[in-house]
């Protein structure tokens, strides 16, 4: 009896385990392998967001003998936290520069960066100037080390009108350097810097490779005073960022909103360029934020002035990577479109913080293939799913019984 009822628990707990097919797959890709380290990674691409499921968990790897191969992603900017590491520094000089034949005055401050860290580096700095009044001046910035010339890093704007203020800039790649000049353009206000704060911030210097830009399709219908924006996402790529392009000076207030009108953001927008002022913010900031909407709107409130003439609108969006191991130098494919198929969980998981430190070979992925066509598919009743349950439970209750039978022996 008791050798019975344990066969029988073998059994259908063996058959609980759902067994998966290619078959059940509408699109793969080629994954185009070279190198010889032993993880291997790439980042996921429009198509697989566009046919995948909204958590990703249709997405399989396979290899020659469709095999499926453990894997797991990493959304980088979810795993690492933000720091600033902030640098001590001290202005060294400042002096006036006339440029000939010409009233214009340019202000130059240079500053020295002490620094005691191996991995040195900054990528954004901080400006307090002393004027309390309203300002507004182009600056440039340069950077050198001892002995060498100056070397341009970018040029903005520096101000502070009615409750608009930039005074952070952040650069485009980390610098080395342990000078740097701030060059106050046509200096009529007097701008007298008060600290120079340079930072190295790590999210930007380790998630540059994890994001991408694209431009989205959009069209807009003004009601009153305001300019109704539907924003196409149909790719349902993860957006962090937003930018409006617009010609001529502007201040809107924005709500941002989900397809069904669920508040998501606001804030404002707003560009003034006069003679020597340029104020500008037209970007959206997500703050990292989970968002793949296929559709949303941007509402721009116009008040008494005419709606605004957007010519594009641009969005920069995060990627997220798949890291898998290479068994035998094996020809992979990866598989989506599967509205069945479940979140796998695979051990390499568990160890992700160990691999990440590993050198990995980057792949590139080949033309999208579609297996089947999903043409307009029904929402099947997951038979599969209940079915296990109903196994677990029988097998649970046998089990019961089996502790119940031998109590009493």
């Amino acid at each position: 009896m008791k050798r019975m009822i344990f066969l029988f628990l073998l059994f259908t707990c063996s058959k609980s385990i759902s067994q998966e097919s290619i078959n059940d797959w509408f699109y793969s890709k080629n994954i185009q392998s070279f190198g010889s380290n032993k993880y291997k990674y790439f980042f996921i691409d429009k198509d697989i967001y566009k046919f995948s499921n909204d958590n990703l968990s249709d997405i399989r790897i396979v290899d020659e003998s469709n095999g499926f191969i453990p894997y797991y992603i990493n959304e980088g900017f979810k795993e690492e936290k933000i720091e600033d590491i902030i640098y001590i520094s001290k202005q060294i000089n400042k002096s006036n520069e006339k440029i000939k034949d010409t009233s214009i005055i340019n202000t130059i401050f240079d500053f020295q960066i002490f620094n005691d860290k191996e991995d040195y580096g900054v990528n954004k700095i901080e400006i307090e100037v002393l004027q309390k009044k309203e300002f507004s001046n182009q600056i440039e910035i340069y950077g050198r080390n001892e002995k060498s010339d100056w070397f341009f890093i970018t040029k903005d704007t520096l101000y502070n009108i009615n409750q608009y203020k930039k005074n952070i800039f952040n650069f485009d790649f980390v610098h080395d350097y342990n000078f740097f000049r701030v060059v106050i353009l046509n200096n009529k206000e007097n701008i007298d810097i008060k600290k120079f704060i340079p930072v190295l911030n790590i999210v930007e210097k380790k998630y540059n490779s994890y994001k991408e830009g694209t431009e989205l399709k959009f069209e807009i219908k003004n009601e009153k005073d305001i300019s109704k924006i539907t924003i196409k996402n149909p790719d349902k790529l993860k957006i962090m960022e937003l930018s409006i392009n617009s010609q001529g000076n502007f201040n809107r207030k924005y709500e941002l909103q989900k397809k069904d009108g669920f508040y998501i953001t606001s804030g404002s927008l707003y560009n003034f360029e006069h003679n020597d002022i340029k104020i500008s913010n037209i970007k959206i900031s997500l703050n990292f934020r989970n968002f793949k909407y296929d559709e949303f709107s941007l509402n721009l409130f116009n008040n008494n002035d005419l709606p605004l003439k957007i010519t594009k609108i641009n969005a920069v969006y995060i990627l997220d990577k798949i890291i898998f191991e290479n068994i035998n130098n094996n020809n992979y494919k990866v598989l989506f479109g599967n509205p069945q198929a479940l979140k796998p969980s695979y051990d390499i998981a568990s160890f992700k913080n160990y691999i990440e430190n590993e050198t990995m070979d980057k792949l590139a992925l080949g033309e999208l293939v579609i297996l089947k066509h999903p043409g307009v598919q029904k929402k099947k009743f997951n038979y599969k799913f209940f079915f296990n349950i109903i196994i677990f439970m029988v097998s649970l209750s046998l089990i019961i019984m089996l502790v119940y039978v031998l109590k009493k022996k």
